[in-house]
């Protein structure tokens, strides 16, 4: 038996407001939040597009170091400056707040240089590529009082919260979760992107995808990092891996498992169990439908019994133009910098160093120790 259900909007975030570029100046407008962004990869146009889609935002500035990309870039994107270098646009004081889509081994000196400028950071996942890159950038930002936040963009979702209203019904308490998240690349993509780069992205999809399924997990256990964590790395290119299965165990006994891979068809499905139940997503990373859904699955007392399936729809703003809001609000002032968001992404990244070091030794079981989270 299915049902379709659609929460009300005290589950929903704002409604979706889109406006037109040539809005009034936002230099010295105390509501608007001025964006410098260093570098120029694909990802940062989808980004820039949530931010002229926000209500609380202006994509102002782009720099890199070939000034000519930097202005092709900003000519397609409607931003008001090009910069030829990416200390030159931190040195703008018209701009709050810094977006940082470049390779993760370049994370940890941009973010703290844009926080000793005194601008807020948004940072691509993964944060860094070691613990102790990451813990640098969230002390630099503290010492700054600059907000920083990884692009994670569900965890924005009113999706997530209402998912979690849901969990009760699973039972006393989650007790596993299993994820995916992959797409497969093409030939091009294995001789030449930064991701299969020991240099640029030493994570490999561990970081670039598993960090999406870690985050999940966290959010299901309520916030609490694992115990310890196994993972096998079944493909390498260049030394990264490309293709593994993860093992994650909870301090409460709950357990997570998921794959990630560059190898085979996108998949982005999650899927949380308890004695009475399941919760099922399937787009859990990116939601592609104007409504996020889920679907909850009630367990049949009588093996005869079909299960009683509902799917729950979540409306609310775009995850990343939510995103762009909320840390928006925050980088203006009209919200406290929230130590909650380097937390969380702390986390994330302790787990991910652990399952590195976990696939570097066969799938050997790693702790996480507690007092480190």
């Amino acid at each position: 038996m299915a049902q379709e259900v659609h929460l009300s909007r005290a589950f929903a975030a704002s409604p979706q407001h889109t406006h037109c570029y040539h809005r009034a100046m936002t230099r010295d407008n105390p509501q608007i939040c001025r964006w410098g962004v260093l570098g120029t990869a694909w990802i940062a146009q989808k980004t820039v597009s949530a931010m002229h889609a926000a209500t609380k935002a202006e994509p102002a500035a782009i720099a890199s170091r070939d000034l000519a990309r930097a202005e092709a870039f900003g000519a397609k994107n409607q931003l008001e400056q090009s910069f030829g270098a990416y200390d030159a646009l931190l040195a703008d004081p018209s701009l709050h707040a810094i977006y940082i889509p470049l390779s993760t081994s370049l994370h940890r000196e941009w973010a703290i240089r844009a926080a000793e400028a005194g601008k807020h950071v948004l940072c691509e996942k993964p944060l860094a590529p070691s613990v102790a890159d990451a813990s640098a950038m969230i002390d630099a930002c503290a010492a700054n009082n600059v907000q920083l936040m990884d692009g994670v963009t569900f965890v924005h979702h009113a999706r997530l919260q209402a998912i979690k209203a849901h969990l009760s019904e699973l039972g006393d308490h989650v007790e596993y979760v299993a994820s995916a998240h992959s797409f497969k690349g093409t030939s091009e993509f294995f001789k030449s992107n930064i991701r299969v780069s020991a240099s640029t992205e030493p994570l490999g999809a561990i970081g670039d995808l598993g960090w999406y399924n870690v985050r999940l997990s966290i959010e299901l256990a309520g916030g609490a990092c694992p115990g310890t964590v196994r993972c096998v790395a079944h493909r390498r290119v260049n030394g990264v891996p490309t293709h593994a299965t993860a093992e994650l165990v909870f301090p409460d006994g709950m357990v997570s498992t998921f794959h990630c891979s560059f190898h085979h068809p996108r998949r982005q499905w999650a899927e949380a169990c308890g004695d009475r139940g399941v919760i099922r997503i399937r787009d859990f990373v990116h939601n592609t439908e104007p409504d996020a859904a889920f679907d909850c699955e009630s367990a049949a007392m009588d093996a005869n019994a079909a299960p009683v399936i509902r799917t729950i729809h979540a409306p609310g703003t775009p995850e990343v133009v939510q995103m762009i809001d909320t840390f928006s609000t925050i980088a203006l002032g009209h919200l406290p910098v929230d130590p909650a968001w380097p937390h969380a992404s702390r986390c994330t990244q302790l787990v991910v160093d652990g399952l590195m070091r976990s696939a570097a030794s066969d799938g050997a079981r790693v702790e996480i120790p507690a007092g480190d989270a």
